[in-house]
């Protein structure tokens, strides 16, 4: 996916690291990941998040859009960005102090996919 461009960050560092879900909305939420990994073919680690590829199937790229617009209204700190062309990918930002964060979302939404490094930085 990466092709040794560098990346502008699509996070926003002014807002907190801070989550407004409700415990039960995040098992929804989690849910939801999860049901988006079916999808995934590749995640590719880069300096402030990650790219995801997800393979062509009914209804991915409405269900990619849903998620990140509901995680965009509960955890302002990501940046998204979803490239729907020739292939379908998820750009996932966030700042430093999240990175491990999104280590572990990423170890949930497929743990069978392999996380490879960017070129990019």
């Amino acid at each position: 996916m990466a092709d040794g461009r560098k990346l502008i960050p699509l996070f926003d560092q002014s807002e907190p690291v801070a989550c407004s879900l409700s415990p039960a909305e995040l098992d929804t939420r989690l849910a939801e990941l999860g049901r988006l990994g079916a999808a995934v073919d590749s995640i590719e680690r880069t300096a402030t998040g990650a790219l995801i590829g997800f393979h062509r199937a009914p209804d991915v790229a409405a269900a990619l859009g849903r998620f990140v617009a509901a995680e965009s209204a509960c955890c302002r700190f990501w940046g998204f960005e979803i490239a729907d062309g020739e292939d379908l990918v998820l750009r996932w930002d966030g700042p430093p102090e999240a990175q491990e964060l999104l280590d572990q979302l990423l170890i949930h939404l497929n743990p069978e996919a392999p996380v490879t490094k960017s070129r990019m930085s």
